[in-house]
């Protein structure tokens, strides 16, 4: 079975890491069903490629090719950020200064001042992600942290009381910005505009998020898609420190977490990959075309020398897909046959496959001549 190559391997694993990606940054989200959508046109017209239907596979595809420009032109922000993440992926880039154990108490001790005072608030503390694209708007500050700071910010006599304030490098980096809303449909009911504000900010950063309900006067805090109550400015405190300072875990132990986690997300996406590398080579209508190679020998025992052969090429028919034969490269391709064991006289060689230095995924229909008569002697002294 010649689609039992480590190439398609390689394939299936990197298709399967990047529907992975796709759907963990999708999940929640809107963009979710229509990435699902797009996996089944694109399914869908390889079958109809397969049978036949051409208008029918055409329009499948052009749905699908639009689809995929409308979620590049909807999610500009959210694609935008993924790749700004990369970064952390591979262990690049300059991350910001993390703020000091005092800061970390002062903005903790602000929260709990207004949420006293139930005073409206949103915070973003940068960890790795840079927070400059988070956001529109807003003013510049570069301000020390301190509660005095914070919450005069924040009171509703400021003209910059409703945005976010952005705390980066140790820093007030601005206040004042304006934060895109999450896309996730899962949002608690009692969650108004301030926190879906602060569920888009820690989806779309790997920042702490904490937000101050001036309603219930309850202190949130949000990373990535999880959120939690705070009872206490020491809480709170204590799971900022934490939170940016993950501590050091072995390996093995991270492996096993990252193999585990999401495993549901994994799973669906290893069955995506397969059945769409499938549908894909299935879907492809096989092509068949003949060329001409030429005979080469190999390991010509010492002493000897070929004095004649019935052909000097081979006219060769290979079937493959039409893609696969449109792209390969096969003007290298040689009939390499093995003299290394035979002895001096006429010798037939017959043309298999193993002779041939096909590229993979391609098979031989037919070879003419099937063989080569060649005849050996010794070489005169």
């Amino acid at each position: 079975m010649n689609w039992l190559r480590w190439q398609n391997a390689v394939d299936l694993a990197v298709l399967a890491g990047a529907i992975y990606m796709l759907l963990r940054w999708a999940r929640g989200t809107r963009a979710l069903r229509l990435v699902l959508v797009i996996f089944a046109l694109y399914g869908s017209g390889r079958l109809a490629w397969k049978y036949d239907l051409t208008i029918t596979g055409w329009l499948l595809d052009l749905a699908s090719l639009l689809l995929v420009l409308m979620l590049l032109f909807f999610f500009q922000p959210e694609l935008r950020h993924a790749f700004l993440r990369l970064d952390n992926l591979l262990g690049l880039g300059l991350h910001p200064a993390k703020p000091s154990d005092s800061a970390y108490q002062a903005i903790a001790q602000a929260a709990f001042i207004m949420a006293a005072g139930r005073i409206g608030a949103l915070m973003v503390v940068a960890r790795k992600d840079p927070l400059e694209e988070l956001g529109t708007g807003g003013v510049a500050l570069n301000a020390e942290i301190s509660p005095e700071i914070i919450t005069a910010i924040f009171r509703k006599e400021s003209p910059i009381h409703d945005g976010a304030m952005l705390i980066e490098s140790g820093r007030i980096a601005r206040a004042g910005v304006i934060l895109p809303f999450t896309q996730r449909e899962n949002v608690p009911p009692h969650f108004g505009t301030r926190h879906r504000a602060a569920m888009g900010a820690a989806e779309r950063s790997d920042g702490l998020v904490i937000a101050v309900s001036e309603e219930r006067g309850e202190v949130t805090l949000m990373h990535g898609l999880e959120f939690r109550t705070i009872a206490s400015a020491s809480e709170l405190a204590s799971l900022l420190q934490k939170l940016s300072t993950p501590p050091a875990i072995p390996l093995g132990v991270r492996l096993r977490r990252w193999l585990l986690a999401d495993f549901n997300y994994k799973l669906a996406s290893v069955g995506l990959a397969v059945l769409l590398w499938l549908l894909s080579m299935w879907g492809t209508s096989a092509a068949v075309r003949t060329i001409r190679v030429p005979v080469e020998f190999s390991r010509v025992p010492a002493g000897m020398e070929i004095t004649s052969q019935s052909a000097l090429s081979l006219d060769v028919q290979i079937r493959g897909p039409g893609w696969l034969l449109a792209s390969a490269q096969l003007t290298g391709i040689t009939a390499r046959f093995d003299l290394g064991e035979i002895s001096t006289g006429w010798h037939t060689l017959k043309a298999t496959p193993a002779n041939l230095n096909l590229p993979p995924g391609l098979t031989v229909e037919r070879v003419d001549p099937a063989s080569v008569v060649v005849r050996l002697v010794k070489t005169g002294r």
